[in-house]
């Protein structure tokens, strides 16, 4: 629901379509309810500079060192950073440098075929592409994508399919590619205290964005500004892919921080909706 300038959503987190079993291997837990409550602006803006999902000095712990990218309209969250990272392999120390890309081959979360999995508090989740949940949209490559989510910006998220001109409703529809790609050469550490081995996506910092790839319509947040059949007179929005990030790594509006995960003593996932969101306005002349 919408009061003024912010939008409340209320979830149980209950999958409205098939998923894998769990628990599973890879994932020893049960899916169950939960009560969730987020809040994002409902008139949002763009901001000066992007925000990571990741936030700079995670290995500190100090403050909410990461955030949730969204919500699809199922209620489900998209939670695309993996609480894994590189660890000593002699100390067990871990390397917060390195985080482990959920999505990558190399890597076993017991993730189910929605690319999600569930929380040891039950909280089932998705980390990517939720094929079931996609294929109930009814999304097809021959017209523009419906919204499939709201990021915690308050921006839509839309799946692949797109117009090619951003600013013409009436240009074809074609597949956004990511502007992602994998370094090239080998990883700088020993494979002790950082990993070694080629870059091959078994780590986020394995890719690096590209803008002048070709194909590239989309900014680091996996985003650009358009119309859309929703927004006719244009909006910021993120795009799905179908490589690297998949789900968006960092947000161009200002996140709110009912989605930030942390201490909760800290402020941590606590909404901050009144204080920066602001209401749209309408100007009218006499």
């Amino acid at each position: 629901e919408v009061d003024g300038s912010v939008k409340y959503w209320y979830a149980n987190s209950l999958p409205d379509h098939a998923t894998g079993t769990f628990p599973g291997p890879g994932n020893p837990n049960s899916i169950s309810a939960q009560q969730a409550e987020f809040t994002m602006c409902a008139y949002p803006e763009e901001a000066d500079q992007f925000t990571d999902l990741i936030i700079d000095g995670f290995g500190s712990m100090g403050g909410c060192p990461t955030y949730e990218f969204g919500l699809a309209l199922n209620g489900l969250e998209w939670d695309p950073i993996a609480a894994e990272w590189f660890e000593n392999p002699n100390t067990g120390a871990i390397n917060y440098d390195w985080n482990e890309n959920p999505l990558s081959p190399f890597i076993n979360l017991g993730t189910d075929m929605n690319d999600a999995h569930v929380q040891p508090t039950g909280k089932y989740h998705y980390h990517g592409d939720p094929t079931n949940y996609i294929t109930g949209l009814s999304i097809s490559a021959s017209a523009h994508s419906p919204i499939i989510g709201y990021a915690a910006d308050g921006f839509p998220l839309y799946y692949k399919y797109v117009y090619a001109d951003p600013q013409d409703a009436n240009s074809s529809v074609i597949e956004a590619a990511s502007c992602f790609q994998l370094k090239s050469g080998n990883r700088p550490g020993n494979g002790t205290t950082a990993p070694d081995g080629a870059y091959d996506g078994t780590y986020v910092e394995d890719f690096e964005f590209n803008g002048s790839l070709g194909g590239c319509l989309l900014d680091q947040c996996n985003g650009r500004f358009g119309v859309t059949p929703e927004f006719p007179d244009g909006t910021y929005y993120y795009v799905m892919t179908s490589e690297f990030p998949v789900v968006p790594r960092c947000f161009a509006g200002t996140p709110d921080m009912s989605f930030s995960i942390g201490p909760p003593p800290g402020g941590c996932g606590t909404s901050n909706a009144e204080q920066i969101c602001s209401v749209l306005s309408v100007s009218v002349s006499g």
